[in-house]
């Protein structure tokens, strides 16, 4: 039966507090401020679709024909790979799952001449388009986000000065396709398809995460607008406090694939949190209410499971060898979003059978930002993988909120604080750095001084063995943790850290907003931005060796 949307509104301006003042809602401490949600929330009004997940073909032909020229597919454990000489993970197809994945290759000297007649979105067009890619079923999908990929390279002179060695040039373009299910946008951790098409129209790289639907029922939308404002706010509440002001941006009908049995629909919800005076990095989020029974559990925002962080103390001691990963994980002290570091420290040894040394989260502290700069040796520095979290903006990071309590990456590796990596003392191969903005790209320095190189200025000081530093250059959604769970899990495969990075940002899909660093240019959130040793440039994480300083630094970036 066809579903209608039928109003169920809340006054214009509406707080929640006024919302729900009739409702048996905990109260909102008086000090922090209101969440305020839209003029108009609406809800649903009858019955919609819910779609089965039963599982389908891997494209195997498909893959072993992308790879042919670098290789083939091989059996592991349930699934047919291919690694390079190194035991690097290429490309996959799963048999039980039939998902697939091919890792793009992100090396400066990687992009091919550009080539006439073609465009990207015709030949993602054209692969989406073919059935054993995405099955011809009840939901429908389109074109969604075109994300072009650029790299420059540059080299170190002997004052220290950045020397250009290769001009910005763009390695391939992503593009992804977006399901509809009921006419509706399917959000998730599955149904996920995007390509990576070369400049000469080859295939790059592919990510393709999608199970043929079927219809399943229904289900009775009995969610009240009064039950959803407040649903939302439970959710947000453990975001507020006196410091930060949170808008609910939109409320609107989705569908939500969690990668398992359904495809069942829900309200989806963006929030703004606005930092007061002094602070940095305005927040996003995203989240999930079921519009009636709740068919299989959704992400809850700000799901703090796991083991919580300890009160940080001198390590004394480097903590890697090769018979393990040593981990560092450092959370923020207002104790939110723990969970986008426990995703990762899950994902890392998810892989059955695993493929290399385990990982061992040896530091799980809360973050200070001594940690970082002035007692590195002793933290970040004395493990191999580190990650730090929100909240940040361009070469900053806050580690009590999103206003106090700094450190910058300029104050690394100068002043007495020591770089990262070998050369200073530690053992720092891999820095995931899961933050808003902190590593603009040579294209954010281009545009705002004239001078892309600019963007490399406050990393060679950090750069003293560091293998690569992943992260963001715009503004991100916070609490993805299955895309954290989800890189993770790459990187645990053996695959490319930095391609791993790369295509599951791409995989999942984000909104666009103004970017206030480029004059308000529209940029999508989440957009990748890296900064790797040449050396480096085709490792997986478990290459943890140590090295001397960079001489040369590569950055990959995700267009706007």
């Amino acid at each position: 039966m066809k579903s209608h949307l039928f109003p169920h509104r809340i006054a214009a301006g509406m707080t929640f507090a006024g919302a729900v003042a009739a409702m048996s809602v905990l109260p909102v401490h008086a000090a922090t401020p209101a969440i305020t949600f839209p003029a108009n929330v609406s809800t649903v009004h009858g019955s919609l679709p819910l779609f089965g997940l039963p599982r389908c073909a891997a494209p195997t032909a498909f893959v072993s024909s992308a790879i042919a020229k670098t290789g083939s597919l091989k059996l592991e454990n349930t699934r047919l790979v291919e690694r390079d000489g190194h035991g690097v993970l290429q490309a996959y197809v799963d048999g039980v799952t039939g998902d697939a994945e091919i890792f793009p290759d992100l090396s400066a000297a990687s992009a091919a001449p550009a080539a006439g007649g073609f465009s990207a979105q015709t030949i993602a067009g054209s692969i989406f388009a073919r059935a054993d890619i995405i099955p011809k079923d009840a939901t429908q999908a389109r074109l969604g986000a075109v994300t072009p990929v650029f790299a420059a390279q540059v080299q170190r002179a002997n004052d220290g000065s950045t020397q250009q060695q290769s001009a910005p040039a763009q390695l391939f373009t992503y593009v992804s396709a977006i399901r509809y299910a009921a006419g509706l946008p399917v959000v998730g951790s599955g149904s996920h398809a995007v390509v990576a098409v070369g400049n000469d129209g080859t295939i790059r790289g592919l990510v393709r995460r999608w199970q043929t639907a079927v219809r399943a029922g229904t289900v009775s939308a009995t969610t009240t607008s009064g039950q959803l404002v407040a649903a939302i706010a439970a959710q947000l509440s453990p975001l507020q406090n006196a410091h930060t002001t949170i808008s609910v941006d939109s409320v609107t009908p989705a569908y939500y694939d969690g990668d398992a049995k359904y495809v069942q629909p829900v309200y989806l919800f963006y929030a703004t949190l606005h930092p007061a005076a002094g602070g940095v990095g305005t927040g996003h989020v995203r989240g999930y209410v079921p519009v009636g029974k709740l068919v299989e559990p959704l992400p809850v925002i700000d799901h703090n499971g796991g083991a919580a962080p300890a009160a940080p103390h001198p390590a004394g001691q480097l903590q890697g060898n090769i018979s393990q990963i040593t981990l560092g994980q450092y959370a923020n002290r207002d104790g939110t979003m723990q969970d986008m570091a426990n995703a990762y420290n899950s994902g890392f040894d998810a892989y059955p059978g695993r493929y290399g040394p385990p990982f061992n989260r040896t530091q799980w502290y809360w973050a200070w930002p001594y940690e970082v700069e002035s007692s590195a040796n002793s933290y970040l520095n004395a493990v191999q993988v580190a990650y730090t979290m929100p909240h940040g903006d361009w070469y900053e990071n806050t580690t009590y909120s999103n206003y106090a309590d700094f450190w910058y990456v300029n104050q690394i590796g100068v002043g007495g604080n020591p770089g990262y990596g070998a050369a200073g003392g530690g053992l720092l191969a891999t820095w995931i750095i899961d933050s808003c903005e902190v590593i603009p790209s040579y294209y954010d320095l281009q545009y705002t001084t004239g001078n892309g190189g600019n963007a490399f200025t406050n990393w060679w000081p950090v750069f003293k063995g560091l293998h690569r530093a992943l992260g963001f250059r715009t503004e991100m959604l916070l609490g993805e943790d299955t895309m954290n769970y989800d890189i993770a899990l790459s990187m645990g495969e053996g695959a490319n850290a930095d391609s791993a990075f790369f295509n599951t940002v791409a995989e999942f899909s984000f909104p666009t907003y103004p970017d206030y660093h480029l004059n308000n240019l529209t940029v999508h959130y989440d957009r990748a931005s890296i900064m790797y040793d040449p050396r480096n440039a085709s490792e997986s994480i478990f290459s943890v060796q140590g090295q001397s300083a960079s001489g040369q630094l590569t950055n990959v970036w995700m267009g706007n």
